[in-house]
């Protein structure tokens, strides 16, 4: 296995590849192995292993999507801002306002 990834790691580095079309080659080189070489992968078992990895991606690409609006909502509601200028009204000297931000984050993130 070590020889085959540094195939494909020189040919990335020798331009022959991009990272995507090397994963690609790795992933077709895989199935090749599991289904025609050493048949320890049957069709079933690749239709389970895809179906896990749609879900797993689809779980990922949900908290993104969640992630993406929250902070669409607090660049709109300028939530950053507002809480800048209120420890601001406490104090101007930037250690003091260092240690407030930590603070808050320590207690509320």
């Amino acid at each position: 296995p070590p020889i085959r990834m540094t195939v494909v790691i020189s040919a990335m580095t020798m331009g022959w590849f991009t990272q995507t079309e090397a994963e690609v080659a790795a992933v077709l080189w895989s199935l090749f192995l599991g289904l025609v070489r050493y048949r320890t992968m049957k069709p079933s078992t690749l239709a389970k292993a895809s179906f896990d990895a749609i879900e797993t991606t689809a779980s990922v690409l949900f908290i993104v999507t969640a992630a993406s609006v929250f902070a669409w909502l607090l660049t709109v509601s300028q939530a950053a801002q507002r809480l800048s200028d209120a420890i601001l009204s406490i104090t101007d000297k930037k250690w003091v306002f260092l240690i407030l931000g930590n603070l808050l984050m320590l207690f509320f993130g």
